[in-house]
């Protein structure tokens, strides 16, 4: 996540150290919605989450009852869509997110195996690196304030 030692740093050099829409980018791909998580890769795949049907945007305010949360798998070579994996809310599910980051914004982490995403009152997942979901377990209804 932060590269070897989750240090924030690494070996290679020569990498860009300024970006913008325009320069070093190599892909772009549009998502199906908004997300606060970090991108994360685990061999030729990169993984994500995003969230959709609710709060999108203050044009789209969507219904609470078809929020949606994504777990995505692009092809790191061109960006493109290998998957999408929707899950709908288990409701009743917040109205507002703390800080206005949307309703995916915890970063999922993967193994050999699986890819885990936690979707808040929704839970934890296990999805297969093909996009099946393998398990989900509650971790309860109230909040941290």
């Amino acid at each position: 996540f932060r590269g070897p030692g989750a240090l924030g740093r690494g070996t290679v050099k020569g990498v860009p150290l300024q970006w913008s829409d325009t320069s070093n980018v190599v892909w772009k791909t549009a998502l199906p919605g908004p997300g606060a998580s970090s991108p994360i890769t685990f061999g030729k795949r990169v993984f994500l989450t995003c969230f959709t049907g609710y709060a999108v945007s203050s044009s789209e305010p969507g219904s609470l009852d078809s929020l949606k949360r994504h777990l995505l798998c692009l092809d790191p070579a061109d960006g493109r869509l290998l998957w999408n994996t929707a899950v709908p809310a288990e409701l009743p599910e917040q109205d507002r997110i703390r800080e206005d980051h949307g309703y995916a914004s915890s970063t999922p982490v993967a193994d050999a195996e699986r890819v885990y995403t936690f979707f808040g009152r929704s839970g934890v997942f296990a999805f297969s690196h093909e996009g099946k979901q393998l398990w989900r377990t509650e971790v309860g209804s109230t909040l941290n304030g």
